[in-house]
């Protein structure tokens, strides 16, 4: 089976809600989850050229490649079971409009869960 690492800001309350949702929905466990401030988090993300301190998009690394913003979502999201299927959809929208959106959200995550998280789930 794939290795499939997804990394994501830790102390931000709407990717923790997303966290959530991957938690509920990832019933056969094919995701391992690390929060972008942990030193594991860290260190991944210096192993495939990003900065510590990149804390911009989720990224999914799935053995020795990655994806981030929109192109991460959408592996996710298609690989849950049930509906979450649909998100295949989405892959008709072209990369520069869905990262757009992508960052348009990034930009107000703090103000759609405006209280920063202590600590993080995990």
């Amino acid at each position: 089976m794939k290795q499939r690492i997804i990394l994501f800001d830790g102390l931000c309350n709407f990717c923790n809600s997303w966290v959530n949702l991957i938690l509920r929905h990832d019933n056969q466990n094919k995701f391992d989850l690390i929060s972008l401030h942990t030193e594991k988090g860290k260190l991944l993300l210096r192993q495939i050229g990003f900065h510590e301190h990149f804390m911009d998009s989720i990224i999914l690394i799935e053995d020795d490649k990655y994806l981030i913003k929109s192109d991460a979502v959408l592996k996710i999201i298609t690989a849950m079971k049930g509906l979450w299927k649909m998100g295949y959809f989405l892959y008709i929208v072209p990369r520069k409009i869905r990262n757009r959106i992508y960052d348009l959200i990034a930009s107000k995550r703090h103000k759609l869960h405006p209280n920063k998280a202590d600590s993080c789930k995990l």
